[in-house]
């Protein structure tokens, strides 16, 4: 009696250096879980994007410690991309493994993006108008959930702010909020006056030691404090005290005139630079209105000074 020969079955496709190599790299470049995806491990490379996304959001709510969690899974995929054993049933043959990678960096990036559009943007501080809380060329992310279309709180005075020019769409500002709509806003003879009452205000020493961009023999600092947020604003001995509204251009847009000041006008928020006598900003221009917010400054994660290279201790820091 003849032995019936058994179907031969097709042998797993095995995985090759140069597979495993190019999953570490695309574990970098574009992100993390791509490279599982060369590999056949959909669902291995789906959780660690996840993860990623997840860091990623929690950015401007947690600080540096979840900045540092997104570095540490780049590092955690592109390892595990060299080490995990392939699929049972084989990795995937080369045009079906580029075709999943494409389809998984469309839909990465479209992800990504969704992120920064709603919850999380990294911004970079280009001038010296919010000297000394901001310094030209630190950078941090906002927080864009106080914007549309979540708006998921009301705006605070005393905040740091992204918006976008009421004059030019194509700029962005960073500011501090000092009244919200309804307030009555006044400067007088520097001092910030608030629904008719003056804001805590405190002169403090002098300006030695600070990094500012246009140092001034006359520099005057002081620390203010609206609400919850304590910080420093700067003025020059050199020019006249800050008066607003001037009698000449009256109250600007966005504002009503009264008595005590301008009133500002409901959806709006009047902001000011730190660097009083140098900024341009709701004086000049007005009110800015809530469909101009792009989002709320929480903390820096990294410094670089044009001259002096990484500001290491200003990484990490909340923005007051």
């Amino acid at each position: 009696m003849s032995e019936v020969p058994l179907p031969t079955l097709a042998s797993p496709r095995s995985l090759s250096r140069r597979r495993r190599v190019l999953a570490v790299l695309l574990s970098l470049v574009p992100t993390p879980g791509a490279g599982h995806w060369a590999l056949g491990l959909w669902g291995r490379g789906l959780f660690i994007f996840a993860a990623l996304l997840t860091c990623f959001a929690m950015v401007p709510f947690v600080g540096l410690p979840a900045l540092v969690a997104v570095l540490v899974l780049y590092v955690a995929a592109a390892v595990d991309a060299g080490r995990v054993a392939p699929p049972a049933q084989g990795v995937p043959s080369r045009g079906i493994a580029v075709l999943c990678v494409l389809c998984f960096a469309l839909l990465g990036g479209q992800a990504s993006m969704t992120i920064r559009t709603l919850v999380a943007e990294p911004w970079n501080v280009p001038g010296a108008s919010m000297e000394p809380t901001l310094l030209l060329g630190d950078q941090f992310y906002s927080d864009k959930t106080v914007a549309a279309p979540l708006r998921r709180r009301p705006m605070e005075r005393g905040e740091v702010i992204v918006f976008t020019s009421v004059e030019d769409s194509d700029l962005d500002y960073v500011k501090r909020i000092v009244a919200v709509g309804g307030d009555t806003v006044a400067l007088r003879e520097g001092q910030l006056i608030l629904n008719g009452q003056a804001i805590t205000r405190e002169r403090l020493p002098d300006c030695t030691g600070l990094e500012l961009t246009d140092p001034q023999a006359g520099c005057e600092l002081y620390a203010e404090t609206l609400g919850t947020h304590h910080y420093r604003v700067l003025q020059r001995a050199d020019v006249a005290p800050s008066r607003f509204p001037e009698a000449v251009r009256g109250c600007p847009q966005g504002t009503e005139a009264r008595e005590d000041g301008c009133r500002v006008v409901d959806g709006h928020l009047f902001v000011l630079g730190d660097n009083r006598d140098n900024s341009y900003d709701s004086r000049h221009w007005g009110a800015v209105p809530f469909a101009n917010l792009q989002g709320v400054a929480t903390e820096l994660h990294f410094s670089l000074s044009p001259t002096q290279g990484v500001r290491w201790p200003r990484i990490g820091q909340r923005i007051p």
